[in-house]
């Protein structure tokens, strides 16, 4: 069992999951698993989740009907097996170093939840 799950809701991404997940794939914390959550895409993004799946075992599909985001994250929670969960947009990158960092600063200090800035100014939420 991988100690954090990475979910990402996935809508009309063709244009943007592979960074995505590469950023993911990329982390120098290397013990995640990436649970994709295809919520009805009409475009290529289905089967591209899939072929991502392929490449990394520890890439997991879902394909639901479109529910929205909120329901492609609520999916995803269901799809959970490790102990910590990370969100990520499809149209967002991960930082290098994020997953390790947001983890170790966790368990050092006992806590709960890790939190890091967005928006290309933090660990995570950076435009593609």
């Amino acid at each position: 069992m991988a100690e954090i799950d990475v979910i990402v809701p996935v809508y009309q991404a063709e244009k943007t999951l592979e960074a995505c997940v590469e950023s993911v794939r990329s982390q120098s914390y290397d013990d995640w698993n990436l649970i994709l959550i295809d919520d009805g895409s009409r475009d290529s993004s289905p089967a591209l989740c899939d072929a991502l799946a392929e490449k990394d075992e520890r890439i997991r599909v879902v394909h639901q009907p479109n529910g929205g985001v909120s329901a492609a994250r609520n999916r995803g929670l269901q799809e959970v097996r490790s102990p910590w969960v990370y969100f990520l947009d499809s149209d967002d990158l991960l930082m290098p170093g994020a997953l390790e960092l947001l983890y170790r600063l966790a368990a050092d200090n006992g806590a709960d939840t890790s939190a890091g800035g967005g928006g290309g100014e933090g660990l995570g939420g950076c435009p593609v």
